[in-house]
């Protein structure tokens, strides 16, 4: 949080999604992704440190609702080994993987945001989230006292996602 300058009229809730869950998450499906993401979280040697910078776009999709995502490229050495350790879980249309921060939708045609200047970022848990308020946090790193933090509470979209968060 405070890292990346929203985007007025942007996306607030900057993170890298490592792997796109699907629309309908049951509770097994999240049981599993939980325990896969907490293995390869405890298989990194630790935090993942990198940077975040500059603008690009993918083309419009059904998931955009046709409008551009607009993102900043990220270069996180690391970030590669758990999406290959969880890439088989992905729902997404998109099977290519090119970590980025989402930072706005905009119209075709419309101008993209200010590039993000060179932003150093480190990224200390995994998270497996299911609709907006259920996440299961997982340290990056050889587990220590503590394995994972749950937050759970229900939410109708159950839409699940695994993605990379800084601690705040």
């Amino acid at each position: 949080e405070g890292t990346i300058t929203p985007v007025p009229g942007g996306v607030t809730d900057h993170h890298i999604t490592v792997v796109y869950l699907g629309p309908d998450v049951d509770d097994d499906a999240f049981a599993q992704a939980c325990q896969r993401a907490a293995d390869a979280a405890a298989a990194m040697s630790g935090p993942l440190v990198g940077a975040i910078k500059g603008v690009g776009s993918f083309p419009p999709s059904d998931g955009s609702d046709g409008k551009v995502p607009a993102w900043a490229g990220v270069m996180l050495p690391g970030a590669e080994r758990l999406r290959e350790a969880m890439e088989d879980l992905s729902a997404s249309e998109h099977k290519d993987w090119k970590p980025h921060v989402t930072l706005a939708y905009v119209e075709p045609g419309e101008a993209l945001p200010d590039p993000v200047p060179a932003t150093p970022v480190m990224f200390n848990y995994l998270s497996v989230h299911r609709g907006h308020d259920e996440v299961a946090l997982f340290p990056l790193g050889p587990p220590g006292p503590s394995t994972a933090v749950k937050a759970a509470a229900e939410d109708e979209s159950r839409a699940g996602f695994l993605m990379l968060r800084a601690r705040h």
